[in-house]
């Protein structure tokens, strides 16, 4: 498989075109055909000219919207911000169990357990394409968890010294590994796992 399966088109980022506001019905069709047939085929088999069959859509509609298969799945799978609906101001420990079921719940998916071998493949092949990909989220994921860290240092709740940073990583490797190393292990029992795991290393003692 190649680094980036699906067409570049240059001069835009993300495959984002001005212009006419995109169809919502042609966007969700496609957001349906993405789901099927990565559950059915899985990331090494799905193409775009396959996506748009099972769309109805032609492949210049794909194509306007993203400029790989890699960002169109990505985007599909992956649509949400993992920091959406924890406010400012939220305690930590409940800041860390929201992001903590937030990642789990998504990597648990079909859809995302089909999706993410493929994509860490690509991104291996172009570490660029990693960035773009997960610029969309990584930054302000992991800026929220730092300022929701300040707060709770402020408090006397964690450590000064504590490595928010490593608190995601934890997270996030946690997840994932729990679904492709041990074998789909998921569900209310890991988030609290990985959150006993993280607060009783950066808690304030």
């Amino acid at each position: 498989m190649g680094p980036m399966a699906g067409r570049p088109v240059p001069g835009r980022p993300e495959g984002r075109r001005r212009g006419r506001p995109r169809d919502p019905s042609v966007d969700a069709a496609i957001r349906d055909a993405v789901l099927a047939l990565l559950v059915e085929v899985g990331y090494a088999e799905l193409t775009i000219e396959a996506v748009a069959r099972r769309a109805g859509v032609g492949h210049t509609s794909i194509y306007r919207r993203w400029p790989s298969k890699a960002h169109m799945v990505h985007e599909v799978v992956f649509p949400e911000q993992r920091t959406a609906g924890i406010p400012e101001g939220t305690p930590f420990d409940e800041t860390v169990r929201r992001f903590a079921t937030a990642v789990v719940t998504s990597l648990s998916r079909p859809e995302a357990r089909a999706a993410i071998p493929g994509l860490m493949a690509d991104w291996q092949a172009d570490p660029e394409l990693r960035r773009r990909l997960m610029d969309r989220f990584e930054p302000a994921t992991r800026a929220r968890l730092r300022q929701a860290a300040a707060e709770a240092v402020a408090r006397g709740e964690v450590r000064p010294d504590a490595d928010i940073d490593r608190v995601y990583d934890a997270i996030l490797g946690t997840a994932l590994a729990a679904q492709w190393v041990s074998h789909g292990a998921a569900g209310r029992r890991l988030v609290d796992t990985l959150v006993d795991l993280v607060l009783n290393g950066v808690r304030n003692r």
